[in-house]
Formats: structure tokens, C-alpha cells, sequence
């Protein structure tokens, strides 16, 4: 099991479990873990899924999945199975993740040619963000104010209605390798908005090799 999250009233655990009928490294089956009872269940069990977000509700969850085709177009489904999972997008996605305002914010496109996009979750609105070309989405600030990306070999921070961004770290960007979906994020906020929390790849391998 990988890529734990809590909803916001931090009574239940969701995660992605590997499947055997799966071969991708990074998918699996959607789980809940009641954290009061430690009753489990399956989500959504047509979908096998690349990466999921639930939203800051806790009622929806957007999520990727691949189809026959080979394509990783974007969903968006009821928690509580009350309709249909919707397709919000057929460009092959990577990541999705909700903002406070319920937006969804993806990187989608064709291969090579990814960019950061925003669609509302009745699937109007869609719209690109920044005119940069984007490779991941690592997280949305609580206040939905700031998007932190990779973009070239960089991790910066574009203001999620569009403009110059602000530099975190210089080539230092990744999204964890052979580790994906194991490894901590690499750029994550705290809740209260004061912190920013960015895992070093290089500096953890410096440690690794140190000890050796």
C-alpha cells in the first residue's frame, strides 16, 4: 500500500493497494480505512488508479487511471458511490489535486508537451495556467494561493491565478524514481500555511553514502 491521505476531519485513512492484475509500479486499487473501527474497504473497483485526491469536503475524489487505449485520462467520483464516476479530461494526465475552492488543478497534455491546467469539477473551465511547459504538481498551499512544480529541473511555486513564480529549490526536481509513491513528497505544506516541507533526494543519498 502507498500514497496515504487523511480527509479533513482525519477520521478515516485512504491509500492505493498494488493489485496483481496491475503491472504498473505505480497503481493500484482505491482503499478506506475507518480509523475509529479499522473496518476497510474498496472504492471504486472499475478503476485501477495512478494517483487520487479527495477534496477538501471529504465528499469527491479526482483521480487518474489508465484505459484500454494506454491513455491516462483524469476522473472525478462521489466518495459514497452516489453517481457515476464523470471523466473530466481525456489528456493523459499525471497528477490531479483539488483546491480549497474545489477547482481542479492537473498536468495534462500529450507526451512531451505537459502543461499545468485548471478545470472545475462539472468538467467547464478548463483553462491553462502558466505557458511553461510542466512535468508534476507537487502540492497547492491551503490557502489555494500557490502551486509548487516541476518545471525543467526545477521545483518553483507559480500563484495559481498566473504569474512569475517563486524559486525553491534549483535542479533539484523528481518525483522520488524507482521509489515513486513511497518515498515522501518532495514539496509539501504544513496545514497552518507557515511551512513548506521539501525532501532532498541528493542530500538523502549524501547521508546514505556518508555512512557507508
Amino acid at each position: 500500500a502507498y500514497l496515504p491521505s487523511f480527509p479533513p476531519d482525519l477520521k478515516r485513512l485512504y491509500y492505493l493497494q498494488r493489485s496483481r492484475a496491475n503491472r504498473r509500479f505505480v497503481s493500484g486499487e482505491l482503499w478506506v480505512t475507518d480509523l475509529e473501527t479499522g473496518k476497510k474497504q474498496r472504492l471504486l473497483p472499475d478503476f485501477q488508479m495512478q494517483h487520487y485526491n479527495v477534496s477538501p469536503d471529504g465528499k469527491q475524489v479526482t483521480f487518474v487511471t489508465t484505459d484500454p487505449t494506454g491513455h491516462a485520462p483524469l476522473y472525478i467520483a462521489t466518495l459514497d458511490g452516489s453517481s457515476a464516476p464523470r471523466r473530466l479530461s481525456s489528456l493523459d494526465c499525471v497528477r490531479a489535486l483539488f483546491a480549497p475552492d474545489g477547482d481542479v488543478f492537473f498536468v495534462g497534455g500529450q507526451e512531451g508537451n505537459m502543461f499545468l491546467q485548471r478545470i472545475k469539477p462539472d468538467g467547464t473551465g478548463l483553462q491553462k495556467v502558466i505557458p511553461d511547459q510542466v512535468t508534476f504538481l507537487y502540492d497547492i498551499s491551503p490557502d489555494g494561493k500557490w502551486l509548487a512544480t516541476w518545471v525543467g529541473s526545477d521545483v518553483r511555486a507559480y500563484p495559481s491565478t498566473g504569474g512569475s513564480p517563486i524559486p525553491i529549490c534549483a535542479a533539484c526536481a523528481g518525483a522520488g524514481t524507482e521509489d515513486r509513491g513511497i518515498t515522501p513528497p518532495l514539496v509539501s505544506w504544513s496545514r497552518d500555511r507557515k511551512l513548506v516541507y521539501l525532501y532532498s533526494e541528493e542530500r538523502s543519498e549524501e547521508r546514505r553514502v556518508g555512512k557507508e
